[in-house]
Parts: C-alpha cells; structure tokens; sequence
C-alpha cells in the first residue's frame, strides 16, 4: 500500500519558523523532548525540524523510529562532519504529517548514543506531499573554506528549510539563499555555531544555491531539503 498521503488544498504552501525546541528530557540512543512547541495547528499542517546532535563517534545517524507529536517522522536528510578524536556534529532535517495541538513530544532515533541533541521547528500548512521533492548536504574538513555551500531543485508554491553547523570559534553565520531564522552558540559550546532558515518558493528554480558563510575556515556540514 503507498504511503504518499494528500494533505492540503492550498494552491501554495507556506512555512513559519516557530523556535527552538526545550531541552530533552532524557538522551541516550532515543533522544526525548516534552513540551515542544508547533506552532497554529490548522489541518493538514506538516511539522519540520532542524536537528543538530553530536556524539563520540560518525555512525550516530537519525535512523527509523523517530515520531514528531506521535506521527512518524520522515528523515530528509542528514549529514556528519568528524571532528577530534573522532567524534562527530551531526545536522538532519525530518517532518511528519497529520501532527495535532499547538506542542506535544518529540522522540528522536538514533544508531548509538548521542551526547547532545537540539531542534529548530517550522509549521508548514498547505503542502501536497509531506516528503521531501529534493535534498542537498554538505560536509567539509578545517582548512577549506570560510563557507559552505548546497545546490538543489525548488518549485513554485514550495518550501525550503536549511541549518548548517560549524566549529568555527562561534563567529555568526550569514545565509544567503533562504531567509535566515536564527544563529546562536550549539549546546553552550563556544566553538560550535549553528543556524538555520526557511524559504517559500515563488518560482520554479534549477540547482538553487544556499550559502552560509562564517569567516573561518571551520569543519561544518549544511543540510537543505525542499517540500511541494
């Protein structure tokens, strides 16, 4: 049986960055959240997430399993850069479907244990399907680059959400390609810098640069993933 699923009637979709998730409630393999906040709900409306973690080692990906306010979670994608001694930053994009109230529980799937987790959430209403249309991620060493950049395809009436993440000695991150929602320290590090924004599409576009730059040639990763 498909699992493509209709959720809306709006000739154009729309999202709105609501904030950054609470602190979760308990981390290990699975990551928990309580109280995360998602926004109007409005039928048919898709809940978004920008998710940053890190851990000690580079197979710690999101896998299966994870649920946004009870409904299954669709991983867009993810990415990982190493970092010292191996371990590794982490940054994912996920949603869900048919999600309901204005907050509820964010459970998190993981293929190890993590030693961190934070989110960025986006209400989006009017979208036809809730899986991505296309995907982008970047991942780069120190010593390359004071930016990062992901390519990819957007059509007319979607959306597009982005984060990038970096140990770039906590200097902003400045987006160009999508509206930038927010920029701050990762995890009270003052090493790591995360950011991140959205983009509703007016026009169909080919290979849609998102750029984020820091001014330090830093390891950082950028993830992108576009809705319709």
């Amino acid at each position: 049986m498909s699992t493509i699923q209709f959720i809306g009637e709006r000739m154009e979709a729309e999202a709105t960055y609501v904030g950054e998730g609470p602190a979760p409630t308990s981390i290990s393999s699975t990551v928990t959240f309580s109280g995360v906040p998602f926004g109007a709900d409005e039928p048919g409306r898709v809940v978004g997430m920008v998710v940053f973690w890190s851990g000690a080692s580079t197979s710690l990906f999101l896998v299966p399993g994870s649920t946004i306010g009870g409904q299954p979670a669709a991983i867009a994608v993810q990415t990982v850069v190493e970092g010292a001694l191996s371990t590794g930053t982490y940054t994912g994009i996920i949603a869900a479907a048919n999600v309901s109230g204005a907050s509820g529980a964010v459970s998190l799937t993981f293929a190890g244990g993590v030693s961190t987790a934070e989110l960025h959430v986006y209400n989006i209403v009017g979208l036809v399907f809730p899986t991505a249309e296309d995907t982008a991620s970047a991942s780069q060493p120190a010593n390359v680059s004071p930016s990062i950049s992901v390519s990819l395809d957007v059509q007319e009436g979607g959306v597009v959400l982005h984060g990038v993440m970096g140990r770039n000695s906590g200097n902003p991150w400045t987006i160009v390609g999508v509206n930038e929602d927010f920029d701050e320290l990762y995890f009270a590090s003052d090493q790591i810098r995360k950011a991140g924004g959205h983009l509703n599409v007016s026009a169909d576009q080919a290979g849609r640069t998102i750029t984020a730059s820091s001014g330090i040639e830093a390891s950082c990763i950028s993830v992108a993933a576009s809705f319709r």
